[in-house]
């Protein structure tokens, strides 16, 4: 009788491990289809961060990794950063999402950093920096003096949550940015 039994609890051996392997085997294949690539390096080719940038992944990462990319392309020249979303074969859809993906997470970032300082000399002096890179910028694209009604587009775009800090630091800024002599576009009232 324990001869009977034996195959029997081969064939249930058997077809255990038979189903193990095919599960594991789905389970991997599953992995694989489902697989996402990693981020981009952030010492990689900038075409690459460009097109991630441009993505939801982007926008998924933590705001410190988020910024990592931000600083990066900070260091090219701005005719570099212009060729880029041509360079990267972005549609201009995507080069649009790239480019609001990376200036949000600047402008929160630089947003943070203001209310991280101590006190109202290091706000200032921070403010100063960004008023000289401003004027950079605005020299390099010749362009207009900033609009407060763009301003208040872009504010408006903010999340409700952080709204009220936004406020505060444009207000800063362009305080700061008056007191220093910047054009800010003409004034309604």
């Amino acid at each position: 009788m324990d001869d009977v039994k034996k195959p029997k609890k081969n064939r249930w051996a058997v077809g255990t491990c038979i189903a193990a392997v095919m599960l594991a085997a789905g389970a991997g294949g599953a992995a694989w289809w489902q697989h996402t690539p990693p981020p981009p390096a952030v010492a990689g080719p900038p075409e690459a961060i460009v097109q991630f940038a441009a993505s939801e992944r982007f926008k998924a990462l933590p705001s410190e990794q988020r910024q990592q990319y931000v600083d990066r392309l900070e260091k090219l020249t701005p005719d570099e950063r212009r060729e880029l979303g041509k360079a990267a074969g972005l549609t201009p859809e995507q080069g649009r999402a790239a480019y609001k993906n990376l200036y949000d997470q600047g402008v929160r970032h630089r947003i943070e950093h203001f209310y991280s300082l101590k006190t109202k000399a290091e706000q200032d002096a921070y403010l100063d920096k960004l008023i000289e890179e401003f004027k950079k910028e605005q020299a390099f694209h010749k362009t207009e003096p900033m609009d407060p009604a763009k301003i208040k587009g872009q504010l408006e775009s903010v999340p409700a949550a952080d709204r009220a800090r936004a406020a505060g630091f444009l207000q800063a800024f362009l305080q700061r940015g008056i007191m220093r002599g910047l054009g800010f576009g003409k004034t309604s009232g």
